[in-house]
């Protein structure tokens, strides 16, 4: 079965355009091709077209869409008109091209801790379109983001006796997990996951892991003491 898509596309090319503008098309897809056959055809009708071949992160009509899913299941979440644009405009270099140099500076963190190995390397890039989701992430520059908490969260895993030092990078009021918002209904699909991961770091600052943290500590006893839950 075919689906017809009416496409409206946020366009910048920070070598020509001084500000984004929007592109509409119409597109007709077997609603079994994946994304990334959109963005091949889109490739193939305009001029100059930038997209990420090996990595396909793009928000549709404001949610994240994170794989390369099929056309079929994204017209089934979001209907048969989309709103396409970048997962970081401040970063954007040419429409859905991110330039990614920009947005390391977490990754140098990490690397300042504990070595970092290609894969973790690709996970990293793999979960930064997920930094830029709440409104956070749009008036504080120094909040590194969900994603950058997901990241963390994977190597704390993988790299227990660095543990510790991990979980400073996570524990400031302004700035840190405890500042995080749940990633349901902000991305396409779901993960459920993601979210556990981050209510599980929220946890461990509240119990005290691994710094015994007298912010943290006494701002637990204070929800309990709201919630009249038992100490």
């Amino acid at each position: 079965m075919q689906e017809q898509i009416q496409l409206e596309i946020l366009r910048f090319d920070i070598k020509k355009d001084y500000l984004p503008y929007t592109h509409k098309d119409i597109v007709i897809l077997e609603e079994t091709n994946p994304l990334s056959e959109l963005f091949a055809l889109l490739d193939s009708r305009l001029l100059h077209f930038g997209y990420n071949k090996h990595r396909i992160q793009v928000k549709i009509n404001d949610v994240l869409v994170h794989q390369d899913v099929s056309v079929g299941m994204l017209c089934e979440r979001f209907g048969r008109h989309w709103r396409l644009e970048s997962f970081a405009p401040k970063a954007t270099a040419h429409d859905f091209l991110v330039n990614t140099d920009f947005l390391s500076a977490p990754l140098a963190l990490v690397r300042n801790i504990c070595p970092v190995s290609s894969e973790e390397e690709e996970l990293f890039f793999n979960l930064l379109p997920f930094c830029f989701l709440s409104p956070l992430s749009q008036n504080l520059p120094d909040y590194a983001g969900e994603g950058f908490f997901l990241f963390l969260a994977e190597m704390i895993k993988m790299h227990p006796q660095q543990a510790s030092e991990l979980m400073r990078l996570l524990a400031s009021p302004t700035h840190g997990i405890m500042n995080a918002q749940l990633l349901y209904g902000r991305i396409f699909p779901d993960v459920p996951e993601y979210d556990v991961s981050l209510l599980q770091l929220q946890k461990a600052l509240l119990i005290g892991y691994p710094h015994y943290d007298a912010v943290w500590l006494e701002y637990a006893q204070t929800l309990k003491s709201l919630l009249k839950v038992p100490v």
